[in-house]
């Protein structure tokens, strides 16, 4: 490695009172922030719990309630991936024409309909159509509402403490679906009748999240006429949308490795541990861990930038696979399940600070929007690559070599960091704050 490349992984600053004074201030400053962003807070919690109820036991549900293969499963987890994608594109200038509270309440809506319909409607392929659509669709809305709702909502000097508990609050939600999940295919068993009734606990957090969104007040808007392909033109057109979409589409590998443990890691425990292994209580962990690091880590703003922060993320939750290369147990699980939480600690919030802080001005939600929308297709990586890798080396019947799914995912992932590394100087945006501190 050059004495470059080192240095622009080195801290950006090195008075560490004065930045640790800085984020103990923040909490002040968080909590005096706008009463909406409490809201705001509140939808994201619920909104994830409901939503996370679904994916937490997709592979499961359609594996085993339904008797779908691996591959067939892997095809729809990636449908649902690939969808988000699109409706990410289709929607992303939603919320700077029709402000915060619609696309929040809009978003909740169609959600709320999908659940419905799959409450109600026990024929598989009407349910698949509402999960990959309805489901997929109103959660793509919501997410980037709530990303950029933090900025308006937050005061300035909480914004990336704002990010953080956002995060705080998601993964502590995915915790308690996965807890859920578990317990009611505990109590139950894998069936229909099992997974209507966990499907009905998820569409009551959907109705209190579509709910919470009416009590947030919406912020100020342009009163000219927005015409939505415009502003979406105007975005792609920008130097700094092209070079961040560079750097999302290398990021989606990464985010592949975390649905991975969702969508991989159930069939994965269920064929190498036993049929009755516990994976939600995993995933519980998994959301319990990010929920300790993620304020823990956030002070890490002040020493490193967002980029730097993105690159270490990766090389541990890269790394976090070895401990599954070695055997196959719940602490071989564990372990993995906590360096991984701790690498996506870094990542998470930090890919929505660094966005926010390159994004163009009163164009902030369609650029969120349209240049988050490739991490949808981390889906389609996980669902496909989840599908086939298992089949190949994890099948439900013969001889398996599970170790080797986890070996060819985390070699994948590692070449994302190096990368990110090697090519820093062209993909890297820095804000005005970075350039300030160039200049000096």
């Amino acid at each position: 490695m050059s004495n470059k490349e080192f240095s622009e992984i080195t801290p950006l600053k090195t008075s560490g009172k004065s930045e640790l004074h800085m984020f103990l201030q923040s909490f002040s400053e968080l909590s005096r922030s706008r009463i909406d962003l409490f809201y705001l807070f509140a939808v994201g919690a619920v909104e994830t719990l409901g939503i996370c109820i679904i994916t937490t036991g997709l592979s499961i549900y359609l594996s085993t309630a339904r008797g779908l293969s691996d591959l067939l499963t892997g095809y729809i987890i990636a449908s649902y991936g690939g969808l988000a994608f699109i409706y990410s594109i289709l929607f992303g200038s939603l919320i700077d024409k029709y402000g915060l509270k619609i696309c929040l309440i809009l978003g909740n809506f169609s959600a709320l309909f999908g659940y419905m319909i799959i409450i109600f409607n026990s024929s598989i392929s009407v349910q698949v159509f509402c999960i990959i659509t309805f489901i997929s669709g109103g959660n793509s809305v919501v997410i980037p509402t709530l990303k950029l709702g933090i900025k308006h909502y937050a005061n300035d000097n909480a914004k990336s403490l704002g990010y953080s508990t956002l995060y705080i609050l998601i993964f502590g939600a995915g915790a308690m679906a996965g807890v859920l999940v578990d317990v009611g295919l505990s109590i139950g068993s894998k069936d229909l009748k099992t997974f209507t009734i966990i499907f009905s606990i998820g569409g009551c957090f959907i109705v209190l999240s579509t709910a919470l969104s009416f009590l947030i007040t919406d912020i100020e808007r342009s009163t000219e006429a927005i015409n939505s392909w415009e502003i979406t033109k105007e975005v792609f057109q920008t130097k700094v949308f092209l070079k961040f979409m560079c750097l999302t589409l290398l990021l989606v590998v990464i985010k592949a490795l975390y649905n991975h443990m969702s969508m991989t890691l159930p069939l994965y425990m269920h064929r190498s541990i036993g049929e009755d292994a516990h994976f939600g209580y995993m995933l519980a962990i998994h959301k319990g861990v990010m929920v300790i690091f993620i304020p823990l880590l956030t002070s890490m703003i002040y020493f490193f930038s967002c980029y730097s922060l993105l690159m270490i993320g990766g090389f541990i939750s890269a790394l976090s696979v070895i401990p599954l290369l070695f055997e196959a147990s719940y602490l071989s699980v564990t372990i993995f399940i906590v360096i991984v939480s701790i690498g996506e600690s870094l990542y998470a919030p930090r890919l929505i600070d660094y966005a926010l802080s390159i994004a163009p001005p009163g164009k902030e939600g369609t650029f969120i929007s349209l240049a988050s929308s490739p991490l949808a297709l981390s889906m389609i990586i996980a669902g496909l690559s989840g599908g086939v890798l298992l089949t190949e080396f994890c099948p439900s019947h013969g001889d398996k070599h599970c170790w080797a799914v986890w070996g060819i995912i985390g070699l994948i992932t590692l070449t994302i960091p190096i990368i990110m590394l090697i090519f820093r100087e062209y993909l890297e945006e820095k804000n005005q704050t970075d350039k300030n501190l160039d200049s000096l």
